[in-house]
């Protein structure tokens, strides 16, 4: 026991080192110069929460006031065993389903406090409310932190997927939503496939560039914005826009080389900065309908290469072209992303204007979306701040614990950060 308590104070020591320079780093941040707080840990809830452990009250501030979380227990993983170490986002963070490896230490359950928001929960945690959360977000002012129970060396993808749908997609939500909060831009989350790139023998797409307008709901349906993004092996990709509002209708239109131009079926809508948009999981996920069945998921139709909004002869006849002279590289007419145009992708062509596929979109839509248009822009919004107690901060901020470490449960004092 008295080396485990002796191990226990050196990393309190350390934990108060880190916090002291974290605090001043928050303490530092203004509106013009914003810092960001991110913490993965699952040393930090239950021993530093003045209802759960035994810190130094200094510790409590830190852990209540600036990462603006509340311990709930100390081991969600065992405590909600029909999540299965699976996790989930919600809100800004919806989306991300991952699964969790159980450390052999025990990540606590919290819940949001002082002006912060849920972020991730158990997988079998219903509601989106404020209780049982695995991690919590804050949008200040001056500052914003993030804080996640789990170790993020202990984050994995679910069901084996790559590692683009894994533990980095975490982290790439992350920053999303520090550049959301800080800019008030507005995040797409869009999954979608194109049928020549698509292999759904192998549930696989070749990655590949794509630009999203977001449309006016209203005719002539005016651009708004735009982002250009790059679709993953899945047909995934986060999109940015700065001139976009929450609760305002937009059509969703996706431009793509050889892809053919393709609108969401109905009018779009940003609540918090976010919107998640799948155009592969029905017909009717497109306006017209006009998308076409790959195994089990819905592709845009490929083709397109001179981008005029129907697949013809013209089209043929550049895919014809560029095949006889042995073009290769990134080219238009190369339709499934092997790299060269060739009889495959002639076949692609041929069949989609044996079909007469053409593109459909809202009546009165404008013909050359590239043309520019008056962008509409809004008003930046202000957040306000949860005052920080400095005061009790540095008055306890020497002290020691008030209950010896021996006290803590052993598993507490054997883990490491």
């Amino acid at each position: 026991m008295e080396s485990n308590d002796r191990e226990l104070q050196g990393r309190r020591k350390l934990f108060a080192l880190g916090q002291r320079f974290l605090k001043k780093l928050i303490d530092n941040s203004t509106a013009g110069n914003k810092k960001s707080l991110i913490v993965f840990s699952d040393n930090t809830s239950f021993p530093n929460d003045p209802e759960t452990g035994f810190a130094a009250p200094a510790d409590t501030v830190f852990f209540r006031q600036y990462l603006k979380a509340k311990t709930i227990s100390d081991d969600w993983i065992g405590s909600i065993p029909t999540s299965q170490s699976r996790f989930r986002g919600i809100g800004f963070f919806s989306g991300i389903t991952q699964d969790s490896v159980s450390d052999p230490y025990t990540p606590e359950l919290i819940s949001p406090v002082n002006g912060s928001s849920a972020a991730f929960k158990p997988q079998s945690v219903t509601g989106n409310g404020s209780d049982s959360s695995i991690a919590v977000s804050f949008a200040g002012a001056n500052y914003n932190t993030f804080f996640m129970t789990n170790q993020f060396s202990s984050l994995r993808a679910t069901g084996g997927s790559p590692l683009s749908l894994g533990p980095v997609l975490v982290y790439t939500k992350i920053i999303d939503w520090i550049q959301s909060v800080n800019t008030n831009a507005k995040v797409l989350d869009l999954t979608a496939l194109y049928e020549g790139l698509y292999d759904n023998n192998q549930n696989s797409m070749t990655g590949d560039t794509v630009r999203v307008y977001l449309r006016s709901a209203v005719s002539p349906y005016a651009k708004i914005d735009s982002a250009k993004g790059f679709l993953s092996s899945a047909g995934f990709d986060s999109f940015i826009f700065n001139n976009a509002s929450n609760g305002v209708n937009y059509y969703l239109h996706l431009k793509h080389r050889n892809g053919l131009e393709t609108w969401s079926k109905t009018p779009q809508m940003f609540a918090s900065n976010y919107l998640a948009y799948n155009f592969t999981t029905n017909a009717n996920k497109a306006f017209g309908d006009n998308l076409l069945l790959k195994g089990t998921k819905w592709t845009i139709y490929s083709g397109d290469v001179n981008q005029d909004g129907i697949i013809d002869i013209d089209d043929n006849s550049l895919i014809d072209n560029d095949a006889f002279n042995f073009e290769s590289g990134y080219i238009k007419t190369d339709l499934n992303g092997d790299g060269i145009a060739d009889i495959s992708d002639q076949a692609i062509a041929d069949n989609n204007a044996f079909n007469f596929i053409s593109k459909i979109t809202p009546g009165g839509a404008l013909i050359n979306p590239e043309e520019p248009q008056d962008i509409i822009s809004e008003t930046s919004f202000e957040n306000s701040e949860i005052n920080i107690d400095h005061e009790i901060y540095e008055r306890t901020k020497n002290l020691s614990p008030v209950i010896k470490p021996s006290d803590i449960r052993k598993h507490l004092f054997i883990k490491s950060n």
